[in-house]
């Protein structure tokens, strides 16, 4: 019991020591911002740096696969850009051919039935 008011006493005292000491020394502040502002500055650049290699790394990756699904999908549109074109080709030597051999005819079609009763072949 008696080292309790006796810890109480120092540790108010070590207080106004030291609350006496910061108010002498308001140029110490100063010096150690000054002191401590090269290690400070290599901190912040160190972990600036750290964030964007992070971020660049992560970004890579996204546009990697981007460019992966991209990809497919041109090699996709290209297929398809073939193949209507040879459709296109294929309908403007259509239309070359029903405009010299046909040129009254509304359209060629394939016959696909044909019906049996005689009545209707008329």
């Amino acid at each position: 019991m008696k080292e309790r008011p006796r810890l109480l006493l120092v540790f108010v005292g070590l207080l106004l020591i030291s609350l006496m000491m910061l108010r002498f020394q308001a140029v110490a502040p100063t010096a150690l911002r000054a002191s401590t502002a090269p290690l400070t500055r290599i901190g912040v650049v160190t972990a600036d740096n750290l964030r964007r290699a992070y971020s660049t790394l992560f970004d890579e990756r996204r546009l990697n696969a981007d460019l992966r699904n991209l990809q497919v999908q041109n090699d996709e549109l290209r297929q398809r850009n073939e193949i209507l074109t040879r459709e296109v080709t294929r309908l403007r030597q259509l239309e070359k051919i029903t405009a010299t051999q046909a040129p009254n005819a509304l359209g060629i079609a394939q016959v696909i039935a044909v019906d049996p009763s005689p009545c209707w072949r008329a």
